[in-house]
């Protein structure tokens, strides 16, 4: 808890015999005196109001000054409470002293954001999270453009003015709502870090007044319909687009499965008619039922594929298999051409929607909604933690639901 009030320091009188007035601080079950610039004499205190009395004789405007800069400290412990929480009384001295004289904080210590920046992506790598160092990669170019590829910046001087100035240049480029909040997002996700490592104090943290814009895209999905035309279409075995209808399938027999997760299958995931495994991204472990379609997927494969330790699909040469970084690698190449493929059978079963693995995650979740499955349901089917992420998920999923029950209402 912080505390502030406004006390006569009389411990020590000054030459003249005056005392100075401060601002006590108190955090933490330790207090601390801030010098106001004031000094009076004892009987020019009043200790009751904690006020200057009329013996002084400009009383009424220094009893003013000394409020107002006390309501300057009270704002500076409201606007930064979460950040004061976790400081030591001293960073919360520096803090009100430098609102108190009008000047910004020095900072202990001034760490570079690409620098940081790189430390973030190595530590990825080592983890084996390949898609987020790919994407800390992807966005530190966008900032090395803009920025220049040589200069590199404190991350205390990403201001609120630094940010709103790199929003009009990426907006400037042409870039979406969405496109910027996604580079927003990865400059925040650094300084948090930053924050939560001590590499950054917390004062200096500008998405306390920056907020992030994102605008909401119509969500894609195709009906029950669409989903048995893709199923019963007739397509030479052993072919590409022959594999990519059988992961499209499989998928959505599955909850929506991710292609990531499709992909690092093992035959050793398969237990009494269900498959078991842990999300890549997430780690949330599933437990999925397998459909009788979905058997008859998995029987295609493990005819040639029956060890354990065997991938269940072939999307990864043997000769890498272990290698993480390279099976990876292979699954965004084959994510690809299975993503084309889609496209081509979305044109054979004369479905006009554009049809992707995405596409198929979505409109697991949207026949399940639209068949009165629960979103509680729903939400564990597809393993999100947080009732909103699904919410997002079915938000515009039922424009034509809602176009037919008006036409009932309204008698057409």
């Amino acid at each position: 808890m912080t505390t502030l009030k406004i006390i006569l320091d009389t411990r020590r009188s000054k030459s003249n015999g005056t005392y100075p007035i401060v601002l006590r601080l108190g955090h933490n079950r330790k207090t601390r005196n801030i010098p106001l610039g004031y000094d009076i004499f004892i009987d020019e205190w009043n200790e009751d109001t904690a006020r200057i009395n009329s013996k002084h004789r400009n009383s009424l405007r220094l009893n003013q000054k000394i409020y107002e800069k006390l309501t300057i400290a009270e704002k500076v412990t409201i606007d930064h409470e979460r950040d004061i929480i976790i400081q030591d009384i001293k960073q919360v001295k520096k803090l009100i002293e430098n609102e108190l004289l009008g000047k910004e904080a020095e900072p202990t210590k001034q760490v570079m954001f690409f620098e940081f920046a790189q430390v973030i992506i190595d530590r990825n790598m080592e983890a084996k999270k390949f898609g987020n160092a790919g994407c800390y990669k992807t966005d530190l170019g966008v900032f090395k453009r803009y920025l220049g590829e040589n200069n590199d910046i404190p991350l205390h001087t990403i201001t609120y003015k630094w940010l709103k100035n790199f929003e009009a240049h990426l907006y400037g480029r042409g870039i979406s709502m969405n496109g910027v909040n996604r580079y927003m997002r990865t400059v925040r996700a650094i300084m948090n870090k930053a924050i939560n490592e001590d590499e950054m104090e917390p004062q200096y943290y500008p998405f306390r007044k920056f907020k992030l814009q994102r605008q909401e895209t119509a969500k894609r999905a195709i009906s029950k319909e669409d989903i048995m035309k893709i199923q019963n279409l007739e397509i030479e075995q052993g072919t590409r687009i022959w594999h990519s209808r059988n992961y499209l399938v499989f998928m959505f027999h599955t909850h929506g499965m991710n292609f990531s997760d499709l992909a690092n299958l093992k035959v050793d995931n398969l237990h009494n008619n269900r498959v078991i495994y842990n999300r890549m991204k997430t780690k949330k472990l599933y437990n999925i039922k397998l459909t009788e379609k979905a058997k008859q997927i998995v029987e295609l494969y493990t005819s040639y594929n029956s060890v354990k330790t065997d991938y269940l699909f072939p999307i990864f040469p043997r000769g890498i298999w272990g290698d993480t970084q390279s099976e990876h690698r292979y699954t965004k190449t084959v994510l690809k051409f299975t993503n084309d493929d889609a496209k081509t059978i979305a044109l054979m079963c004369g479905i006009k929607e554009t049809l992707t693995t995405y596409v198929i995650r979505h409109s697991w979740a949207t026949i399940a909604k639209q068949l009165g499955v629960p979103t509680s349901v729903i939400q564990e089917g597809l393993g999100h933690t947080d009732s909103k992420t699904t919410e997002t998920y079915l938000a515009n999923f039922q424009d034509g639901v809602v176009d037919n029950a008006n036409e009932l209402i309204v008698g057409v």
